[in-house]
């Protein structure tokens, strides 16, 4: 059984997938292949929250007793007194109480120096890097698209990874496994004319559109087949999904917390016996180039209320330890 201690402790292993993987992604796809092997971890969830524009790391986890950081943050640096000290050489943001707390409770670990031989400086390439989990860059699928095709959603269950936004990030990318971006839940379905009486027999009439191409047995008809029924079926799944859920908590509004509400309504509704394996969010912003003290608070702000709802929301609806956070 993978717990959080043994996913974050396993010793680093070599993985071929077709290119070299750094260590950090090799513990994933090690726990990843271990899971094939062991039905007692299927209910198990990946949540990914993605800070994405490459936020300040030195003052999330400040090293407040390394006189470098005073020195070269003589404005910037965050004043000791406000800082949430977590032991005698790193502290949090005062914005983090919450991941604070949790990390008094024993349930949140920092890793720090995680990175990749060589690194480019470029925002756009270090991310490709990281979402393919390739140090070249190079590979078009990501490393959640390769733990997809591969491992999970063999039943062809099609809320098995969803990402919460507008377009599905890199690390999704997947040969043969078709993954949702859902921006909300009302968004996410075939679209009537509000108030259309013919709008059961207009989606009727799509479905049975697609039908003729059935037979067809061409690339295209395989393709049309797969992603209508992909979409069709958890647009349905989802809608359920949210019209069941109570949620335990009132979460905050904000883009980053209504994305980890639907994902605490999929994961509930997984008790069925099809989970949702995956689940990923992203809080952008974080290229605070200016005025980096107030725009770097209100994002670690909402970061920290929203993971701090969600984690109350999956405890009380006791999916608490089945659910892992990757910030």
């Amino acid at each position: 059984m993978i717990n959080r201690r043994k996913f974050l402790s396993q010793s680093l292993a070599v993985v071929s997938l077709g290119l070299t993987v750094p260590s950090v992604f090799g513990k994933a796809v090690v726990a990843a292949a271990e899971e094939t092997q062991s039905p007692s971890v299927s209910g198990k969830t990946l949540v990914v929250i993605q800070m994405a524009g490459g936020y300040d790391g030195l003052n999330m986890v400040i090293p407040y007793q390394d006189p470098v950081y005073r020195d070269l943050r003589s404005t910037l640096g965050i004043p000791e007194s406000d800082q949430l000290i977590v032991d005698d050489r790193v502290a949090f943001h005062p914005a983090m109480s919450s991941m604070k707390n949790l990390m008094d409770e024993g349930r949140l670990a920092v890793i720090e120096g995680v990175g990749y031989p060589k690194p480019n400086y470029s925002h756009f390439k270090a991310m490709d890097i990281w979402q393919t989990g390739d140090p070249d860059g190079q590979a078009y699928d990501g490393w959640l698209g390769r733990y997809f095709d591969g491992l999970t959603d063999g039943g062809g269950h099609p809320l098995a990874g969803v990402s919460v936004g507008r377009r599905l990030p890199t690390a999704f990318n997947a040969s043969g496994a078709p993954i949702p971006a859902v921006e909300s839940v009302d968004t996410f379905a075939l679209e009537d004319a509000v108030g259309d009486p013919r709008a059961e027999q207009r989606r009727t009439s799509l479905l049975n559109l697609y039908d003729i191409y059935r037979p067809a047995n061409t690339p295209f008809a395989a393709l049309l087949d797969s992603t209508l029924d992909s979409a069709y079926l958890s647009s349905i799944e989802l809608s359920a999904a949210h019209q069941a859920y109570q949620p335990a908590v009132e979460y905050p509004q904000s883009s980053a917390a209504s994305g980890l509400q639907l994902l605490a309504e999929l994961i509930d509704s997984g008790e069925d016996g099809t989970p949702l394996r995956v689940g990923h969010v992203t809080l952008g912003g974080f290229d605070t180039h200016a005025q980096q003290a107030t725009r770097l608070e209100d994002l670690l702000t909402q970061a920290n209320e929203a993971i701090s709802a969600f984690q109350v929301d999956i405890d009380a609806h006791g999916h608490g330890d089945d659910v892992l956070i990757m910030v």
